[in-house]
Formats: structure tokens, C-alpha cells, sequence
């Protein structure tokens, strides 16, 4: 068994290319190499951590721009150039729970409008390109893309 110190864990997602877990809670977002295999499996950091602004909240593949994660904290989303390390803010948004862009360009994500009363989420899901679904009384989360397409 494998004990790691992480504060406020949130999202973690597998990079197929580089073969590295990306992790991101609190002001940090970390990769990991796993090494071993079965119950020798072990994570292994790997490079340094890269600092964010709030509390990390999620972690996507940019499929419009391979090499490049998304990370959405309390109040922003970066683009993180994988190989560099580099952030760059990509929106400024009341509380982001999930943002993906399709390979197409167009984003979507959710945020919670009003963190006192939720810390679910708001009932709509929003497009870069127009056309926000809203369910009253929802509570939504997470949106994701649905698509074969991870690199």
C-alpha cells in the first residue's frame, strides 16, 4: 500500500501519451508516473508542481489542442501545455465545476451561480458558441464530452 499527501484531491485524469496520472486540489495541479505493476504498482511524482490561483476542481484533455489539459479552479480555467508546464488563463468564470473543449473549438461547462446555497452546481450546462440548456431546480456538476477522441 502507497500513502501520498495530496491536500484536497479533486480530479485526476490518465495522459495515454505521456503516460502520466495528472492530479490537481487545493493550489496544485501534479503529475504522477506509475511504476510496478499489480500490487507493486507505485506513483512516482514526476516534475515540479504547478501552482494555481484556487482550489482545484477539474482536470480535462483540450481536444482542440493536443498537448494541452484544462484545469478550472474557484474562479479560472488555464490551459496547461503539458510538456512545458506553462499556464495560461483561458476564462474567468463564477465558480467553475467542469470545462471541456471539443476538438471543433466550442466549449462547454458548468458552474455553481451561487456557492452559499450549492456546492453542487447550477441547472445549466453552457456552450461557447450559444445555445445553454437549463434544467430548473438541477443541481449539475460535471459535463463531459462524449467522444473517443483523449490525446
Amino acid at each position: 500500500m502507497q500513502t501520498l499527501e495530496f491536500t484536497k484531491a479533486h480530479a485526476v485524469l490518465w495522459d495515454d501519451q505521456n503516460k502520466l496520472l495528472w492530479v490537481t486540489g487545493g493550489t496544485v495541479v501534479r503529475s504522477y508516473r506509475v511504476t510496478g505493476s499489480m500490487r507493486d504498482s507505485r506513483l512516482v511524482k514526476h516534475g515540479p508542481d504547478i501552482k494555481i490561483a484556487g482550489n482545484g476542481h477539474d482536470l480535462q484533455p483540450d481536444y482542440s489542442r493536443p498537448g494541452t489539459l484544462l484545469v478550472a479552479d474557484s474562479r479560472h480555467v488555464y490551459s496547461l501545455h503539458k510538456a512545458t508546464r506553462a499556464l495560461t488563463t483561458v476564462a474567468s468564470l463564477p465558480h467553475p465545476k467542469s470545462y471541456v473543449r471539443h476538438a471543433n473549438g466550442q466549449a462547454m461547462w458548468t458552474t455553481d451561480p451561487d456557492a452559499e446555497d450549492s456546492v453542487w452546481g447550477g441547472p445549466t450546462v453552457h456552450f461557447s458558441a450559444g445555445g445553454d440548456r437549463t434544467r430548473p431546480g438541477a443541481q449539475i456538476y460535471k459535463a463531459r464530452l462524449y467522444t473517443t477522441q483523449f490525446h
